[in-house]
């Protein structure tokens, strides 16, 4: 914000405040909310105005004039660091990216389960948007694609990692963690305020990489993840035997195997559907569902104290 500030008051106009820049950022969340609009549809003059009938749900003029709202668009910074002298197209996110982490890390601890996955933030034309992916399989396929962890009961994002891929400048040498694989380097990077924590982490097939759990399994991070076949089997997984023994198997059965990496266990775990088997990579939970399996639920008795009666 101080750097926002800076630049607006450098135009002689009046200084921006911390509640004026907190609406900006709440008019701006609302705006992203409709589509097909212009921004000047969400400041209409017309004094009849009823947002039942409108063709714009959102009229923003009482809260902020609509031409403070451009001038706080335009000198908007989102770094006070100066330009590197290598070429860098993502330089002007990078400290807001890496403060958000590290805020989020000194204020948050999730629940004991954590959502691993990827997001989109949508931009059709690739020439405009450095790092610009298509990615097929997600309902928004064009944009910039980061990797966000989550709080598995509260929804809570707690870290971000932007997909660069080869716009990232050389110059920035290798990420930390890089030396255990892509995949691997990426999960551990992004836990590694959980290292010890023994929290659980749930991974979809982007994810299905045998070394990488097991690496998060060494640090004290628990971890299962989808397994599917894309041009091949993820390694160490027998999916091909894996099927041909769940073929004669009926509808809900479930089967496992133990393996062991690096001195770490591990469980595949298999169940059949109506017309595929179902496979999962695990380091945790044991193969067979038994009796240390069940949960146990608390009731309240009435008349004990702190019973809200």
């Amino acid at each position: 914000m101080s750097n926002t500030n800076d630049a607006i008051v450098a135009l002689g106009e009046a200084e921006l405040t911390w509640g004026e820049f907190v609406r900006f950022l709440g008019i701006l969340s609302l705006m992203s909310t409709v589509s097909g609009f212009k921004r000047d549809d969400c400041w209409c003059v017309d004094r009849t105005f009823d947002q039942r009938e409108n063709h714009c749900p959102y009229r923003f003029n009482p809260y902020m004039y609509k031409r403070r709202f451009n001038l706080i668009m335009r000198e908007l910074r989102l770094t006070g660091s100066l330009p590197p002298r290598f070429a860098d197209k993502f330089w002007q996110v990078r400290e807001l990216i890496k403060s958000f982490n590290s805020h989020m890390a000194s204020i948050f601890v999730s629940s004991w389960a954590i959502c691993l996955d990827e997001s989109m933030s949508i931009w059709f034309n690739r020439w405009t948007c450095p790092g610009w992916v298509y990615c097929p399989r997600k309902p928004h396929p064009l944009g910039n694609e980061y990797h966000t962890a989550c709080c598995g009961e509260s929804g809570i994002m707690f870290a971000v990692e932007m997909v660069e891929g080869k716009d990232r400048p050389r110059e920035l040498g290798a990420q930390e963690f890089s030396s255990h694989g892509k995949t691997a380097g990426l999960m551990l990077c992004m836990l590694k305020s959980y290292f010890g924590a023994g929290k659980y982490v749930i991974l979809d097939s982007g994810f299905c990489v045998l070394k990488a759990i097991i690496e998060l399994k060494k640090r004290g991070i628990y971890s299962c993840a989808l397994i599917k076949k894309r041009r091949f089997w993820p390694t160490g997984v027998p999916g091909e035997a894996m099927d041909s023994h769940m073929d004669a198997k009926d509808v809900g059965d479930v089967d496992a195997v133990q393996g062991c990496l690096d001195g770490v266990t591990y469980n595949l775990w298999a169940m059949k559907e109506p017309d595929y088997t179902m496979k999962m990579m695990a380091t945790s939970g044991s193969l067979m569902a038994d009796e240390s399996c069940r949960t146990t639920s608390r009731r309240w008795i009435r008349g004990l104290p702190n019973d809200g009666s």
